[in-house]
């Protein structure tokens, strides 16, 4: 193409930029930070620092003898498998470090209308050269290969295709183990992978335990893209399937309603870990990584259409979950690949009652009140205002004219110098609610679906707790959940607070930190995100529904039952470890606190006025230390097991 003088102006160097900044520069920047910089590098070197077994403990574990030694039948669907892949799957399983094992190895590569033919291509003299990936008879002559020395390995040579999980199932059904593990046929287990599960075993007979699993370079080089995974999670696992591998569960809970459906294909494993995850089952997730699949370079329209199908499986699959469950909500398809966001109903319409606490003006107050009569879409609710701020006559007046103007709205005088939790406490007392919404003053909803969206979660049998997602006044999320930190972080933790320099997730309070906060807006990260793609495990759980064991006050909804059941907020802590203290009493007591991803609220940034005032009432130092020391005794036993 010639390019002419005259064809450059003003509109046609903007398109070009445009053009630039759209395509070539996210894709060098993709490839310069995975080559050189990425996290992916950092990753590589901490699996094999701190992960991975070395030779000694490999031994140690060879020579421990368990006092409940089950079998684990390993599942893999082999269809034509390029040999390298399929020799470095073989020795994986070969190698483990628990002896107690059967391979069941199922092959449709020469089923009827297979045609057994060898992957070729013609070089330049006119010759057939066979490519280093060697299909179809090779696949079986590998395995029988591995057989003659190797007892524990049963083939099943497929006489017609019946798909992947057709195939699957001849597997599963001449598996002899108590458990079933699945493997794909081009991946691969760490060595310890199968002593792990053996080791959790020994606790508890769990019926389904998984790990934490990575990507592994198509070549076998290094390791990469590590999945760090949440302790059981329903409404992460409703978002998207987190478990995948490695996944162990008694062979019975696989075998029940037909083992593998093929009418989900695609995403049968998905609908697998859903159906094994059902009916309050006892399930444990081991926190290392035993399990590394492999990636392939490149794209294709055949790949995209696979996706594409994927995607529907997962959907209907998910469908059918909701459904066995009786849940009343339905399931939505995301532009993100194999993500769905479920939607729950709030049958009856219960009201909510806000209740909200802290120092406020009348402009601060004015944000937050008038949205919820402009935007919301759930009107059933009422706003007990526990007012701090009796000395602003503005304020005061404002109060007056809204509650003249609205029935469903009561304020309700703090003596001074009352704690945030008193407070809380105090707007209980005049809630007529079902549900109890708690808000800081300076708070403002942020969209018209946030607060049907907390309630639909909220009223689960399941579930205690639904926080809010609050962004601040720049778009940057602010918080969607807590965890703890310092001496109660776990290795992984640390190394991914460190390691994701471009994020401030430490914002360390002592105590607990708040993880992702810096973030911009969900819908600004997507877009980031396609150039970023080398983030450590937790970060591809943003935006998504998901269970935490802490969360703030400052956006918590409360099902009113629960609270009157626990006795509110307890008077022990006058600090924000009051709300902390309140969460892990509702863990206590079995009920779920989810973050609703997208019940968007916003947190404005005070008036250096109100900020003053806030500061004030702050408690000192010293009694902040000796909450914490009595924090820390009360929960000392649920501290220790991170």
């Amino acid at each position: 193409m010639k390019f002419r003088l005259s064809d450059l102006n003003a509109d046609t160097i903007k398109k070009g930029f445009e053009h630039i900044r759209s395509t070539a520069i996210p894709e060098a920047l993709s490839k310069a930070r995975s080559m050189v910089t990425g996290l992916d590098l950092a990753y590589d070197r901490f699996f094999k620092e701190n992960i991975e077994a070395d030779e000694e403990a490999l031994a140690t574990q060879r020579e421990r003898v368990f006092s409940y030694c089950p079998c684990i039948s390993i599942v893999v669907p082999v269809y034509m498998t390029p040999e390298l892949s399929l020799r470095a799957m073989l020795e994986s399983v070969l190698h483990q470090t628990y002896g107690n094992w059967e391979l069941c190895l199922v092959d449709g590569s020469q089923a009827k209308g297979e045609p057994p033919v060898l992957d070729a291509r013609v070089s330049e003299d006119g010759e057939l050269s066979v490519l280093e990936k060697v299909y179809s008879l090779e696949t079986e002559r590998i395995i029988w290969q591995y057989m003659e020395n190797e007892p524990r390995i049963q083939y099943i040579k497929m006489e017609e295709n019946l798909g992947i999980s057709g195939n699957s199932n001849r597997a599963l059904q001449a598996a002899k183990g108590a458990y079933v593990a699945l493997l794909d046929h081009d991946d691969v287990l760490t060595e310890d992978a199968l002593y792990w599960v053996v080791d959790a075993l020994q606790r508890e007979r769990y019926d389904v335990v998984y790990s934490d699993e990575d990507r592994m370079a198509e070549n076998g080089s290094h390791y990469l893209e590590p999945r760090f995974k949440p302790e059981f999670d329903i409404d992460l696992l409703r978002a998207y399937n987190y478990i995948s591998h490695l996944f162990v569960a008694r062979r019975e809970l696989m075998l029940a309603d037909g083992g593998f459906h093929s009418q989900y294909d695609g995403a049968q494993g998905y609908d697998m870990i859903l159906r094994c995850c059902e009916d309050r089952r006892e399930i444990c997730h081991i926190p290392r990584v035993l399990y590394h699949k492999r990636i392939h370079d490149g794209t294709s329209s055949e790949r995209e259409a696979k996706h594409a199908q994927e995607n529907l499986a997962g959907k209907e699959a998910l469908e059918a979950h909701v459904s066995r469950e009786h849940l009343l909500a339905r399931v939505m398809m995301t532009d993100q690949r194999s993500v769905y966001a479920v939607k729950y109903d709030t049958p009856g319409n219960p009201l909510v009652s806000m209740i909200i606490t802290g120092h406020t003006n009348r402009s601060l107050m004015e944000q937050m009140l008038e949205p919820f009569y402009e935007k919301t879409r759930y009107s059933n609710f009422e706003i007990i205002i526990v007012d701090e701020d009796r000395t602003d006559e503005e304020l005061q007046k404002y109060y007056q004219q809204m509650q003249s103007r609205r029935r469903n709205i009561a304020v309700v005088e703090a003596e001074p110098g009352k704690s945030s939790t008193e407070c809380r406490n105090l707007g209980t007392l005049y809630a007529n609610g079902s549900f109890l919404l708690f808000l800081d003053a300076n708070m403002e909803i942020g969209d018209t679906i946030a607060l049907g969206e907390m309630l639909g979660i909220a009223m689960r049998e399941d579930v205690g707790i639904v926080a809010g997602t609050v962004y601040d006044d720049r778009d940057r999320l602010y918080c969607a959940g807590l965890e703890f930190a310092g001496a109660y972080e776990s290795p992984v933790q640390k190394w991914q607070a460190e390691t994701e320099r471009a994020i401030d997730l430490k914002e360390i309070k002592n105590l607990y930190r708040y993880p992702y906060r810096g973030l911009p807006q969900f819908d600004a990260w997507k877009e980031w995100r396609k150039i970023r793609q080398d983030e450590t495990g937790a970060m591809r759980y943003y935006g998504m529904n998901r269970e935490y064991v802490i969360v703030p006050a400052h956006c918590m909804l409360v099902k009113r039952s629960v609270f009157v059941q626990l006795g509110g907020f307890s008077d022990k802590f006058r600090t924000e470890l009051s709300a902390l203290d309140f969460c892990l009493r509702v863990r206590e007591h079995g009920y779920r606190i989810v973050n609703a991803a997208h019940a968007k609220w916003q947190l404005h940034d005070l008036p250096d006025s109100v900020r003053q005032v806030r500061e004030a009432a702050i408690v000192d130092a010293q009694m902040e230390r000796t909450e914490r020391d009595l924090f820390e005794i009360l929960w000392s036993q649920v501290l220790s097991l991170r």
